[in-house]
C-alpha cells in the first residue's frame, strides 16, 4: 500500500485539484475544521460521488481520485464540506502500490450474518461508509473484542456488536445490524480494507487511567492516529493528524476542533501518540483500541510478517 497525508486551505472554488501526493489514491479520508462531516471517497464509488462519515452522497465533495492527488468541490452543505474558503482541511490518501495489503470494494446488504471475501489478503483493519444517510461509518482492527467494533458515534457510543464482527481468510465478517448490513433500498456499503505490516500501519489497545499526557508506544512516529473507547457515554472516535495544531484533534463523527484529547504525535523518532485527561481518549478503566498511520511505501508482493504481540485471535 502507499500512504501519504496532507492538508491545505480551502479557498472556495468550485472545483479545486489538490496535487502532490505521488500517486494516484484509491481512497481518501478528508476532514475540514468545522462541524461538518469528514469525508470518504474511494474507487468504488459512482464518478464524481462521495460520502460523509454520516453516510450521505454527495456529489460536490470530493468529486475525483486524479493520477496525482485528488479533486475536491464546493459542496452545499451547512460548511462547505471539501473547500470552504479560509478553513484548514486535513486528508490522507491510499494507494495500490503493488503489494497485496489494501482492497477497495462495495456490497449490498441483506440484513443476514455474512462474510464479505475477496479481498487477496487476510485484513486486519477495514473501514466501511454506507450510502444511508441514517447511517454512518463504522472500523474495526483485529485488536477489538471478538465480535465488536467501533462506530464514529453520532447514534452509536462505545464498542458495538452486530456491525463488524471480525476478520476471516481473505476478508471480514458483518452482523445484521442496518450499519453494516442494511437490505432495505437496498443499501450499498464501500469499504477499504487494509493489512497491518506494522511499518506504516499499526493498531493497539490501551486501558485508560484518566491521567494528563500518557503517551501510548507505537512502531514509528505516526502522521495519522484514530481511537475509540468502550464507553456507552464517551465512547466515541477521535483522530488526530500530523498538520493539526499540538494539543488538537477532531471527533471523527464530526470535525470540530478538540483540546485535551490526542494532543501530540511524536516526530524524530519518539514512537508514541499522546494522549489527555478527556474521557473521550482516557477514562479511567475504558478499554481504547487504536490505529496509527505514517506516510510510506509497503514493498510490493506483500508484507512482513507481523509479531506475535498483534496475532489475535480471529472471530470467524
Amino acid at each position: 500500500m502507499k500512504i501519504k497525508t496532507g492538508s491545505f486551505t480551502g479557498n472556495g472554488a468550485v472545483t479545486r485539484a489538490i496535487t502532490g501526493v505521488g500517486f494516484q489514491p484509491i481512497a481518501v479520508l478528508l476532514h475540514g475544521n468545522s462541524d461538518e462531516w469528514p469525508l470518504f471517497a474511494t474507487d468504488q464509488m459512482v464518478s464524481g460521488h462521495c460520502l460523509q462519515f454520516s453516510g450521505a452522497d454527495l456529489t460536490n465533495g470530493i468529486v475525483s481520485l486524479d493520477a496525482d492527488g485528488f479533486t475536491v468541490g464546493n459542496g452545499a452543505t451547512v460548511h462547505n464540506a471539501a473547500n470552504e474558503n479560509a478553513m484548514p482541511f486535513q486528508w490522507v490518501a491510499f494507494g495500490a502500490g503493488g503489494a497485496t495489503d489494501i482492497k477497495t470494494g462495495s456490497y449490498t446488504g441483506n440484513n443476514l450474518v455474512r462474510n464479505i471475501t475477496g479481498c487477496g489478503f487476510d485484513p486486519n483493519l477495514v473501514i466501511i461508509g454506507p450510502v444511508q444517510t441514517s447511517f454512518e461509518l463504522t472500523w474495526r482492527t483485529d485488536g477489538f473484542p471478538a465480535g465488536e467494533s467501533a462506530h464514529v458515534g453520532n447514534n452509536f457510543f462505545g464498542f458495538q456488536t452486530n456491525q463488524i464482527t471480525g476478520f476471516v481468510t481473505d476478508g471480514f465478517s458483518l452482523g445484521t445490524s442496518n450499519e453494516v448490513n442494511y437490505s432495505t433500498g437496498p443499501t450499498t456499503y464501500y469499504y477499504l480494507a487494509l493489512k497491518t505490516d506494522n511499518t506504516y500501519l499499526q493498531y493497539g489497545d490501551y486501558t485508560g487511567n484518566g491521567l494528563d499526557d500518557q503517551q501510548k508506544i507505537t512502531l514509528f512516529d505516526p502522521t495519522f492516529v484514530v481511537l475509540a473507547g468502550d464507553d456507552a457515554t464517551d465512547g466515541y472516535s477521535q483522530c488526530k493528524h500530523t498538520d493539526m495544531a499540538a494539543g488538537i484533534s477532531l471527533n471523527w463523527k464530526d470535525s470540530v476542533d478538540k483540546a485535551n484529547r490526542i494532543q501530540n504525535l511524536s516526530t524524530g523518532g519518539g514512537n508514541y501518540f499522546e494522549v489527555g485527561t478527556d474521557n473521550t481518549v482516557n477514562k479511567n478503566t475504558v478499554a481504547y483500541e487504536w490505529f496509527a498511520l505514517r506516510d510510506g511505501t509497503t514493498a510490493a508482493g506483500g508484507v512482513p510478517r507481523h509479531s506475535d504481540y498483534y496475532r489475535r485471535r480471529r472471530a470467524a
